[in-house]
């Protein structure tokens, strides 16, 4: 019942001051509430109902003689609502209130959304007898909260899209889910088209074709004005645009919202949602579609943008590889040619020697001064010509033969490589300070003659130091160890740095250090085909440092 005309149900629930309240002045103020009210008799068995005002009917939908006897959770159907049916019932089992969320059906099966907050009611002896229920209508709240949560998972997903079928299928899946309707295309401008770039829903039904943006049409003037066009109940699309169905051969939904999109102020295409039913499009709802619109835009450009750029890597990779390739057969031919022409040169240079000591013993003895001069000037140039073959030969063999990776103990070489200078350098005082080394990835044979070259290099340009001191030290880089050799020889000049690492090229006379002046041209083609670098630092008379860095892991070489 709305309001019991006998007051039977609000007389049961006296207190000792219940006597001086004005009972139909509070009936009425129950019954002109525009929130619902519900009381439940807490001394009969199940709660039931015993009073219901107008505003309770309003909302369930049900009159007050259909709910009174009755348990209020007939309301939830066969909806479980475990976690608020769980608090309502720990409420009553230990007399307090609480607020539950729960969702509620009325007689025709609407769902609509009940935040009931229930209260105990006790009499003079502190015994609860009653049980009042506060119930608002919240499904226009959880509604917008649903839509605002969609609005937030799709534009999450929408972030995450790769390209532009990905986000095509979120608009018309999931968004086009969120808002109830049941059809929908993206069409895309194209120069003065308007092409349909997805769909869902029958193609051959729906108004929404390719187009023209001059011509007049729902589409295009959504687009042109930048502003969204709703159309909430049947023909009303039609009526705005009276030849639309016969122009496209295809039927206007129910009802129909068109969505324009912009990028960087330039139209960029329309999104279409379809119901079959009327559709009320509240402030909360636009709100939802345009932000999605205006997401789906910026998603749209970035996967456009991030497709383009990827475009020009994959372009500019392929560019790299044929200079690559390119460059790889040039230094292949390069390396033959150098290999065959210092092969072929082995022949001419012993000729000269060879007829050159001929010529020697065909003459008279003794010679004189000059000619044993001119001849010692031949010698010596064949004997040269011949270690700038042999360093040519060197460098080429380096660089053709086939990398043998294992791990290299560079404690080992270089000890190795120290005992053999030291040996071969018995005059010299020198002394060595050598730190712990790395184990690093390599060619054993090839990074002995990196080593060699490093240390044969400082002991040379240390010579006329007394004593010489060679240091050899490891930084670790992370990814990389670097491995320095320190001097304290004659240096050079920074200026012409790169010049070091060239072919035949020197910073110091002949006369001064003998020499073909290629081995540290080869340490660096060996130590670039390890995937490192080579360094070098000094300054005229104060010593130099030289020093290479390669990678901590096989994987981060390149393949030979």
């Amino acid at each position: 019942m709305s309001f019991s005309p006998d007051n039977s149900a609000l007389e049961g629930l006296g207190t000792p001051q219940a006597a001086s309240v004005d009972l139909r002045l509070l009936s009425q103020a129950l019954a002109a509430s525009v929130n619902s009210a519900v009381i439940a008799d807490a001394r009969l068995p199940d709660l039931p109902i015993i009073y219901v005002n107008p505003a309770f009917e309003r909302l369930s939908g049900y009159l007050a003689v259909e709910v009174i006897g009755r348990n209020c959770r007939f309301l939830q159907g066969q909806d479980p609502n475990p976690g608020p049916r769980a608090a309502i019932r720990a409420a009553i089992r230990e007399g307090h209130s609480t607020t539950a969320l729960l969702r509620n059906y009325r007689p025709d099966g609407t769902l609509f959304h009940n935040e009931l907050t229930i209260s105990p009611i006790r009499d003079a002896a502190g015994t609860v007898t009653h049980f009042f229920g506060f119930q608002t209508d919240v499904t226009a709240r959880e509604a917008t909260s649903a839509l605002l949560a969609g609005l937030q998972s799709v534009t999450g997903e929408l972030a995450a899209a790769r390209t532009q079928q990905a986000a095509f299928d979120l608009l018309l899946g999931p968004a086009l889910e969120a808002v109830g309707a049941t059809g929908g295309a993206a069409l895309l401008a194209h120069g003065n088209r308007l092409n349909v770039a997805a769909r869902r829903g029958a193609a051959s039904a729906s108004v929404w074709q390719d187009g023209s943006l001059g011509s007049a049409g729902p589409g295009a003037d959504a687009l042109r004005s930048g502003q969204p066009l709703f159309f909430g109940h049947s023909g009303a699309l039609t009526a705005a645009y009276p030849g639309l169905e016969g122009r496209t051969g295809g039927a206007a939904a129910v009802a129909s919202a068109v969505l324009p999109m912009q990028a960087d102020g330039r139209p960029l295409g329309i999104i279409v949602l379809d119901f079959r039913e009327p559709h009320e499009f509240a402030p909360e709802e636009r709100y939802f579609l345009l932000t999605l619109a205006s997401q789906f835009a910026l998603a749209l450009g970035r996967i456009h943008f991030a497709e383009t750029l990827e475009q020009q890597v994959r372009d500019r990779t392929a560019e790299l590889e044929a200079q690559r390739d390119l460059l790889q057969v040039s230094n292949e031919e390069l390396e033959a040619f150098t290999y065959s022409v210092s092969h072929d040169l082995r022949t001419p240079v012993r000729h000269i020697i060879s007829f050159s000591n001929l010529l020697r013993r065909s003459l008279p003895a003794p010679l004189s001064d000059k000619a044993e001069r001119y001849f010692g000037i031949v010698r010596t140039a064949a004997d040269t010509l011949n270690t700038l073959i042999d360093g040519m030969l060197d460098v080429s063999r380096a660089s053709r033969q086939p990398l043998s990776p294992v791990q290299v103990d560079l404690d080992r070489v270089f000890a190795a490589v120290r005992h053999e200078l030291s040996v071969a350098h018995p005059q010299r005082q020198i002394v060595w300070q050598i730190g712990p080394l790395p184990t690093v990835p390599g060619d054993l044979r090839l990074l002995r003659r990196v080593v060699t070259a490093l240390l044969d290099n400082a002991v040379k340009y240390s010579r006329g130091r007394e004593p010489a001191v060679v240091t050899v030290w490891a930084e670790d880089q992370g990814h990389t160890w670097a491995v320095y050799v320190q001097d304290n020889g004659v240096g050079f000049n920074p200026q012409y740095r790169d010049k070091l690492f060239t072919m035949f090229q020197r910073l110091h006379r002949q006369e001064e250090f003998e020499g073909a002046a290629v081995s540290l041209a080869n340490a660096r083609r060996i130590v670039t085909r390890h995937g490192g670098t080579v360094t070098a630092h000094g300054e005229p008379d104060l010593g130099a440092t030289f020093g290479f860095v390669l990678p901590r892991e096989a994987d981060d070489a390149p393949a030979a």
